[in-house]
């Protein structure tokens, strides 16, 4: 005995054509989806890396300020330079501890005896 058959003998074939252009719709659709992320991502990315490019840069003024202060910072370590060898050249002790100075004659030092 044969097995009884439910469909159409067209049925079958109309259903997997249907069933294959389905698939390939939906593959269609996932692929322009994933592309289009990737590329959301990509605009992002270099984007995000040109604007940090160009925040980086200095405008004109802002240069010339920076360079000034890079002079004024300068010359105001030269003067407090200057101003403490000025003080050391006046008398004031330059030593660590700030003891004055041992100036005694060499007859005073004790010498060792075994030299």
């Amino acid at each position: 005995m044969e097995k009884p058959v439910l469909t159409e003998p067209g049925v079958k074939y109309f259903m997997n054509e249907v069933l294959k252009t389905c698939k390939d719709n939906k593959t269609i659709f996932t692929n322009k989806i994933f592309n289009l992320i990737l590329f959301l991502i990509f605009v992002l990315i270099i984007g995000g890396f040109l604007y940090y490019k160009y925040r980086g840069k200095l405008t004109p003024e802002e240069k010339e300020a920076k360079l000034r202060e890079q002079k004024q910072d300068v010359l105001s370590r030269l003067n407090a330079l200057n101003v403490k060898i000025e003080s050391s050249k006046r008398g004031v002790a330059n030593m660590i501890t700030d003891l004055p100075m041992w100036d005694a004659p060499s007859s005073n030092v004790a010498v060792n005896p075994y030299i």
